[in-house]
């Protein structure tokens, strides 16, 4: 005849073998959501990826066709001018307001007044006639 004890035993590992067989569908069900979320946490990132990459290459391929339709057109300056952005500065960016001021003169200058400032450049009077209203 089963003592107290033995009773006892078997009803304790009747309910641990219960308790194991629920903590492991639970696992497992945590397995299983758990997949389900990496699934679709990476088919979204790959999707993003792709339209960066190809928004990428189309500004890239705008930028490359800006380049060569602006080749032969005008003075250099103008050129330059069109390639860069000459608007308000970005945030987290160097200040470059001098540089665009120096830009927008130069575009905005005579060939003129750019051929009277290389040759003073260039007869070593340092710009002091005939530079002052370009620089």
């Amino acid at each position: 005849e089963p003592t107290p004890l033995m009773l006892w035993q078997e009803k304790h590992n009747a309910e641990l073998i219960e308790r194991a067989t629920a903590a492991r569908a639970k696992r497992d069900e945590c397995k299983t959501g758990a997949r389900d979320w990496l699934k679709k946490f990476y088919e979204d990132r790959d999707g993003k990826l792709s339209a960066k990459q190809k928004l990428n290459r189309q500004q890239n391929q705008a930028l490359v066709e800006k380049i060569n339709a602006n080749l032969g057109v005008g003075q250099i300056w103008e050129r330059v001018s069109n390639l860069i952005n000459m608007g308000a500065n970005s945030a987290g960016r160097k200040d470059v307001a001098r540089m665009r001021s120096v830009l927008l003169q130069v575009k905005n200058s005579t060939p003129a007044q750019l051929a009277r400032h290389d040759a003073d450049a260039a007869g070593g009077r340092g710009g002091t006639s005939g530079s002052a209203d370009l620089f």
